[in-house]
């Protein structure tokens, strides 16, 4: 839905499985968006195990694109957008960014102090939607994390994708294999001189980041890694020139102040969450559209929901997600959703679900009343 209603996506292929594909076959069927939005999507399946893996999503995207438009240079940047973000209404904003053109990558990445207004000695997590922030701009004074989709010249960027994104949770420790894939590659390509003015460049940057890699992946306990004192120092000047050196063309790194770009589901807390910014909505004087301004026409998708978990899409059933609560050891007992139907989440407290829908509600109503100042215009 929030795709359809960008006016400024012509074609959105979705990159997904079995289940994603009956989804999409249904909203085809329901909304027939080519013809009341402008806005053709076709179902690109996944493929098997084998090519599960960010760089097959961009490539079966990126090939969806080039059939549906034979003629566009297939250099231009490629979206990626998550499947995990429900809430992301400002597409057009993204996409029709000025920055766009002058690239060869594009990264928003999320900031508590710009989306939140947060104090930046606030140290500790802050704002409503809680977030782990892996690293600080100290210039900026922003405390940020990695974003949920960006631009890529797909061309460019391939080789370098997996191990990126395998790359980007330093607790997982897959930091050095990047490193010492860059290495290679750089030597292989002629252009070590230029890797090693760069390092040379940032050193100042570089040194204490290794220093700290080493102390939270093999010093300090588990339980202490997130702390203010380890977080990495990274200015985004550093993640442009070194993004830059790998894309060979400029890279563009900023923050952005929109929440529905922080909000993904990819956990059952999640989900918890999200449910209860709609179920508890009215509660609080508000109605579902303030907090997602497409609610009222996506009830049209509703009579799906039964075909859907008819054909065996389980995440679509409330009582498969229910027993899958009962399986995991920290969620047993945390179902939200009692046996009539009615939510209380047994996990966030009511005050902080009210202050994620009074912060969605007067963004919601703050972009309608620019756009409507603009439309008058």
């Amino acid at each position: 839905m929030n795709v359809s209603k960008a006016e400024h996506i012509p074609f959105g292929p979705m990159v997904s499985n079995n289940d994603g594909g009956q989804i999409l076959e249904e909203f085809n069927g329901i909304y027939a968006p080519q013809e009341r939005y402008d806005t053709k999507f076709v179902f690109v399946h996944e493929g098997p195990p084998s090519e599960w893996k960010l760089s097959e999503t961009f490539r079966k995207g990126h090939a969806a694109w080039i059939k549906e438009f034979p003629d566009i240079d297939p250099h231009t940047l490629l979206f990626l957008l998550n499947g995990d973000t429900p809430l992301q209404t400002r597409l057009d904003e993204t996409v029709t960014h000025p920055d766009i053109d002058g690239y060869k990558a594009i990264m928003e990445f999320n900031s508590k102090e710009a989306i939140f207004g947060v104090d930046f000695e606030q140290h500790e997590d802050g704002g409503w939607w809680h977030r782990r922030y892996h690293a600080i701009d100290t210039g900026r004074r922003l405390f940020y994390k990695e974003g949920n989709g960006g631009f890529f010249d797909f061309m460019v960027a391939k080789p370098f994708i997996d191990a990126g994104y395998d790359a980007r949770k330093s607790a997982q420790k897959k930091n050095e294999s990047f490193v010492k894939k860059i290495v290679r590659d750089m030597i292989a390509s002629g252009r070590w001189k230029q890797g090693l003015r760069m390092i040379g460049k940032h050193f100042g940057t570089l040194g204490p980041v290794l220093v700290r890699h080493v102390l939270k992946n093999y010093i300090v306990p588990e339980a202490v890694r997130e702390r203010h004192v380890f977080k990495h120092r990274i200015p985004f000047e550093t993640w442009e020139d070194f993004g830059g050196l790998l894309m060979e063309g400029p890279v563009k790194i900023k923050i952005h102040n929109d929440v529905t770009k922080l909000i993904d589901i990819d956990s059952y807390e999640d989900w918890d969450f999200v449910c209860g910014l709609f179920e508890l909505a009215e509660k609080f004087g508000y109605k579902k559209s303030d907090v997602y301004p497409h609610w009222d026409e996506l009830q049209e998708f509703a009579p799906a929901v039964p075909r859907l978990i008819e054909k065996g899409v389980k995440m679509a059933d409330l009582n498969y997600i229910r027993y899958l609560f009962s399986l995991h050891p920290n969620l047993a007992g945390k179902f939200p959703y009692d046996e009539k139907g009615n939510y209380e989440s047994k996990i966030w407290p009511e005050g902080q679900i009210r202050k994620g829908i009074e912060h969605l509600a007067k963004m919601n109503a703050d972009i309608k009343q620019k756009t409507q100042r603009t439309d008058v215009a």
